[in-house]
């Protein structure tokens, strides 16, 4: 079977053509790739944010509830401190 050069050179235009296909479809999914890694980059720091604002918030309940529980206490303490005061104050008369 014999090869023309016209054949030759058809079957190159046509692999040039195919490489030029390829090149394109290589730099959309370059670009797709990056505008993905921008996307996922802002979710992540949305994400980030959330997950602090949500840490700080639950930081501010925790220290208000530690003030409570901290002024029951004390208070309780104070309660029984009287109770024990007035208790030896009995047992003395």
């Amino acid at each position: 079977m014999e090869v023309t050069l016209e054949q030759v050179a058809d079957k190159l235009a046509e692999m040039s053509n195919q490489i030029a296909g390829l090149a394109k479809a290589s730099a959309e999914l370059k670009e797709q790739a990056r505008t993905y890694r921008e996307d996922l980059k802002d979710d992540v720091k949305r994400a980030a944010e959330g997950y602090d604002s949500t840490l700080k918030a639950i930081n501010r309940q925790l220290s208000e509830l530690n003030k409570k529980v901290d002024t029951r206490i004390g208070d309780h303490d104070l309660i029984l401190s009287n109770h024990n005061e007035r208790i030896t104050r009995i047992e003395h008369r």
